[in-house]
């Protein structure tokens, strides 16, 4: 999954916010990505989470440039997909922050995955930012649901 642009890699926030060019009206990505940069400022909401956010801001980026027409149910709905990041993003610095004191490969498993936003993210992660950082590889992610209709 390599290949997602580190535009937002230790820039200030409003270099972030500027670095992405297309119109948000319309594609639900890009306002996300928008939305998340607006709250990582000084005393935002996510401030906390900095690091993470601007990350998954960058895949948001890709997914939307790469899949304007295909995934529309897993990208469509702009408030689904603000709430499922934003739950993605806390989850994901505190993995991130277990991963680095741990020092090894591992399994994630993904329980109550929904349409799997979290697994999502955490692939493009792993295989774009932390495996480079950490020397170790996320082995695998195994998604679970009791709804077997999710699509």
């Amino acid at each position: 999954m390599s290949g997602v642009e580190h535009k937002s890699k230790n820039k200030p926030v409003e270099e972030c916010h500027a670095s992405y060019s297309h119109d948000s009206s319309y594609w639900s990505p890009w306002r996300t990505a928008d939305a998340l940069l607006e709250r990582i400022g000084a005393g935002g909401d996510l401030e906390p989470y900095q690091e993470v956010t601007r990350q998954v801001c960058d895949i948001l980026q890709k997914w939307g440039d790469d899949w304007a027409f295909d995934f529309k149910s897993f990208l469509r709905k702009t408030s689904a997909l603000v709430h499922e990041t934003e739950e993605s993003i806390v989850a994901l610095h505190h993995l991130r922050e277990w991963w680095i004191s741990f020092k090894g490969d591992f399994i994630a498993v993904d329980v109550c995955c929904g349409k799997g936003y979290f697994s999502m993210y955490l692939k493009y992660l792993a295989d774009s930012y932390w495996n480079e950082e950490n020397n170790y590889q996320l082995k695998k992610i195994i998604l679970m649901d009791k709804d077997t209709t999710i699509h």
